[in-house]
């Protein structure tokens, strides 16, 4: 009888980031969190949707949080068993971009919950938090 093998991921330490909330801080992200996630054991398919989607949450930071001085986002991402957490915030208040007329953006929160469904997004004074959660 064949016997089923698994492979054992142990977790990566959790993932605390904080960067500017600037546009060239975010392929450094994205590979910082590709390699956070591989190490996770996580499939291709999966990084793939997961660093889309907290791409696409910091992406509307870096646009809209912030008025012409900007502000940090902070990224922490946790696994427990095979629960993926991944919590983005930022200090700002949503501010209109100059190109929010066009018919081409703003597909962003819709782009997170079609990759990562169980997405929640609070926002308060204090700023905006997304929160990500996913399996392994």
């Amino acid at each position: 009888m064949p016997t089923a093998h698994t492979r054992s991921v142990e977790s990566p330490a959790p993932l605390r980031l904080t960067f500017p909330a600037l546009a060239s801080a975010l392929a450094p992200l994205r590979r910082t969190l590709r390699q956070w996630l591989t190490q996770a054991g996580l499939d291709a398919d999966r990084i793939a949707d997961i660093v889309l989607a907290v791409t696409e949450a910091c992406t509307n930071a870096v646009e809209h949080a912030y008025g012409p001085e900007p502000g940090t986002i902070r990224v922490d991402g946790d696994l427990l068993d095979d629960e993926l957490r991944i919590v983005i915030v930022d200090g700002g208040h949503w501010k209109t971009t100059a190109d929010a007329a066009d018919n081409y953006r703003g597909r962003g929160l819709a782009i997170m919950r079609a990759v990562v469904p169980d997405t929640s997004i609070s926002t308060s004074p204090t700023g905006t938090t997304v929160e990500l959660r996913s399996h392994r």
